[in-house]
């Protein structure tokens, strides 16, 4: 793996530990590479217990649990074999689990993996809350099976395609495999998600299109619904923690490379200001970074919104602030995207203690009065 793939793959499982809706990390690569060598460096230098699965040789039950009658109901109880159970009795924050040769699945385990890499359960035992999820598999060229990923698994998770870094194997060759250092933030850039679900709803506003798409071939990452989702989070992890050189290949990983690029290119063009200098009065419709066109002003006034109504951000100064920023779009002639942008504040009410004044806007009066505040 090159530094920059490595560097994804680190810090797509660090962040489970800070966020539960990022989706498990799988490494597809030739045999040989080190996958699950860099793996078991990453647990050890993070300190985490590593719990390895090799999926080639395992059935459904071994995922989902084994049936056993319960004779005084009259039912079936399914329950975890010994190794499942001794990682759903672990405290949170405390593991990674590693599935290793994912791409030779039968149709059968691929259904009783499916409810782990979404939903973080083990047929019907919920794993610790923060378990990082990661795997490993070959290509369909060199798979022992020929196989891949079905697509409903694929659209599941994010996939890394790693090669072989020549320097970085010589490297390790020299100085020991397992000595990793891993990259360490806090969980602080979850704080920029509700700006980046923004973002991500504003291009799938522009281009409808992009939402929900087959790949090129089944093996390959595609666009749908949830793995826009994953697109945001990693936005708010690569730039909160400032390791954006990750962000191509987080994104590629869940929506393919040539979508990424337009998406990428698109927020570019967008240039939006982040929502705390915004309601902060750092960035104001007199700085040369303010929004000219009417697409960005809205996408920049709902940011400000989530912003606040993100958990921690509803303050009595946050919404003061977001509604004189209202009253602004208001007296600056973009009356129309001032009032789609605060229906979700009107709704939202005010904190308490909030004594703060609205805009007196005669054209946001039915907005206000729908939602009891005049």
């Amino acid at each position: 793996m090159n530094k920059n793939q490595l560097l994804a793959y680190q810090i797509a499982i660090i962040g489970q530990f800070h966020h539960p809706e990022l989706p498990p990390i799988i490494i597809i690569g030739r045999s040989g590479i080190g996958k699950t060598a860099v793996t078991k460096a990453i647990a050890k230098a993070m300190r985490k217990k590593l719990f390895g699965f090799e999926m080639s040789g395992k059935c459904a039950e071994d995922i989902s649990g084994y049936g056993v009658p319960d004779h005084t109901t009259g039912t079936m109880r399914f329950y975890p074999d010994a190794y499942v159970r001794s990682i759903l009795d672990l405290p949170e924050g405390s593991c990674i689990v590693f599935f290793d040769e994912v791409c030779d699945l039968v149709p059968s385990v691929q259904r009783a993996v499916h409810p782990v890499f979404c939903g973080k359960t083990f047929g019907i035992e919920q794993l610790p809350l923060l378990t990082a999820l990661c795997g490993a598999g070959n290509p369909p060229e060199i798979s022992t099976t020929g196989g891949a990923m079905s697509i409903p698994v694929r659209k599941r998770v994010c996939c890394i395609n790693a090669d072989v870094d020549a320097n970085a194997w010589a490297d390790g060759n020299e100085s020991g495999f397992e000595n990793i250092d891993v990259v360490e933030f806090d969980s602080s850039w979850t704080d920029r998600i509700p700006q980046e679900r923004v973002m991500v709803s504003a291009f799938i506003r522009s281009a409808p299109e992009y939402l929900d798409q087959d790949a090129a071939e089944a093996h390959l990452a595609a666009p749908c619904p949830r793995q826009w989702t994953h697109v945001a989070l990693y936005n708010a992890l690569c730039k909160g923690t400032g390791h954006m050189e990750a962000r191509m290949i987080l994104l590629a990983g869940c929506i393919g490379e040539e979508l990424a690029l337009k998406y990428v290119n698109w927020e570019k063009q967008q240039d939006i200001p982040d929502w705390r200098d915004v309601l902060s009065g750092r960035v104001n419709q007199h700085s040369p970074n303010w929004p000219k066109r009417g697409d960005q002003i809205l996408t920049m006034a709902k940011a400000c919104v989530a912003g606040t109504l993100s958990d921690g951000e509803f303050t009595c100064q946050n919404v003061q602030a977001c509604w004189d920023l209202i009253g602004t779009l208001y007296e600056t002639g973009h009356a129309d995207y001032a009032s789609l942008a605060c229906i979700d504040l009107a709704k939202a009410g005010s904190p308490k203690g909030w004594n703060g004044t609205l805009p007196d806007v005669e054209a946001l009066f039915d907005i206000l009065q729908d939602a009891g505040l005049t």
